[in-house]
């Protein structure tokens, strides 16, 4: 079973989020799970202190089943 990472861009000060980007695809939960918080912490970052305490950024992410057609 594949698993697609889907992240939220959000901010706490405009009360919403982003619509979901991929980032990668996986081979189990435990992987997504640690890409997710890795990944998020990489892109808040690289948004830098001004922007994330201005904006009240967070991310927001979910690991989903990727659909695949069976020949």
């Amino acid at each position: 079973m594949k698993l697609v990472l889907l992240m939220y861009l959000c901010s706490a000060t405009a009360n919403q989020c982003m619509p979901p980007y991929q980032v990668a695809v996986l081979d189990n939960h435990y992987d997504c799970m640690m890409r997710g918080y890795s990944e998020s912490a990489k892109q808040t970052e690289e948004m830098g202190i001004e922007q994330t305490n201005k904006l009240k950024i967070y991310f927001r992410f979910h690991c989903k089943t990727l659909e695949t057609k069976e020949s």
